[in-house]
């Protein structure tokens, strides 16, 4: 799974660059995440593919790093998810718990301090 890491000051930005499918493997996800929120970055955020969709598989990743955010005490959030990854994310309920921006630029200019040069 090609899947890039962007860090800056106030977030790390994890880029699935893969449409997800059913046979879709996102584990190495999971340790990238925790590695960032053990170095002490609390906002984590993921972006997919606009024809991406999650399977149970993948789900079950997804679930695995909310929690671990969680325990961290951050805060995990989205770049423009699909309708489809949306839906998902409400029936399993982590809709009310994921933040939500349709683009990195909004992002930024949401979380990053003024006068920040990244």
């Amino acid at each position: 799974m090609n899947i890039d890491k962007k860090e800056n000051e106030c977030y790390h930005l994890f880029s699935i660059n893969e449409d997800l499918t059913l046979n879709s493997d996102i584990n190495a996800l999971y340790p990238m995440i925790h590695q960032s929120l053990e170095s002490g970055m609390h906002t984590i955020v993921l972006q997919f593919t606009q024809d991406s969709y999650l399977s149970t598989r993948t789900i079950t990743v997804l679930v695995n790093c909310f929690e671990d955010v969680k325990d961290h005490e951050g805060v995990l959030a989205m770049i423009n998810p699909n309708n489809d990854i949306l839906d998902v994310l409400s029936m399993i309920d982590l809709d009310k718990s994921v933040k939500f921006y349709p683009s990195e630029e909004k992002l930024k200019k949401q979380i990053m301090p003024v006068g920040s040069l990244s």
